[in-house]
């Protein structure tokens, strides 16, 4: 049984991807962030899917120890997961570098500012080129759903959600993605249209639907 909120995501991780864990990567934080460091998330987990690897984000929940009041939720109560095709990566390793940094800014926001990205919500930021490491992608922004694998998680400090970040251009985030996000009844069409979206995915943003 997990003792902590580290394990109990890692081992969640770890049974949906029992047949390729050997080739789970991990990244830590050089500097956590209550030491004085830049990045809020701690580390990442990334596993192995076949044709594609799935970027897990520690950190915006509790990892290590209770400390908020709420007993009931775990830190800000998400993290981030984010599916990285292999397929069109000139280099893996830069493009999983590349969505570690995304991911960091994102909990930055969070972090600094109070911003909590939940599923469902359009991020936009009128970028001209890619996010990809060469800027070769037609993806600007970025969408949020579920994580379709795990969509939640009971931990020793409490639940969480994990909320995939799913890259689209800025005209898709802007028009027909953002009128589904702003009507409840469009979520579930809203959902299967980004699936189309889940072989490459790239995106930052600093707004959301209800700025």
């Amino acid at each position: 049984m997990a003792q902590n909120g580290w394990e109990a995501i890692r081992d969640a991780f770890n049974e949906i991807y029992a047949d390729s864990l050997e080739n789970t990567q991990q990244f830590g934080t050089l500097i956590g962030w209550q030491l004085g460091g830049p990045d809020p998330l701690d580390s990442f987990r990334v596993y192995d899917g076949g044709d594609f690897w799935h970027i897990v984000g520690f950190g915006l929940s509790e990892l290590f120890e209770k400390q908020s009041e709420n007993q009931e939720v775990s830190g800000y109560g998400l993290e981030f997961t984010f599916k990285l095709l292999k397929a069109g990566c000139n280099d893996e390793q830069q493009e999983i570098k590349t969505v570690i940094s995304i991911m960091q800014d994102l909990a930055r926001l969070t972090f600094e500012e109070g911003e909590i990205f939940l599923p469902f919500e359009y991020i936009y930021t009128g970028q001209q080129h890619g996010f990809d490491s060469e800027e070769q992608s037609q993806l600007t922004g970025f969408i949020t759903v579920p994580e379709p694998k795990l969509e939640s998680l009971q931990t020793p400090f409490g639940k969480l959600i994990f909320v995939e970040l799913v890259g689209g251009d800025g005209r898709g985030i802007t028009g027909d993605y953002a009128g589904a996000v702003a009507g409840t009844g469009a979520l579930r069409s809203f959902g299967h249209r980004c699936d189309g979206f889940a072989a490459w995915q790239f995106g930052i943003g600093r707004r959301r639907d209800d700025e």
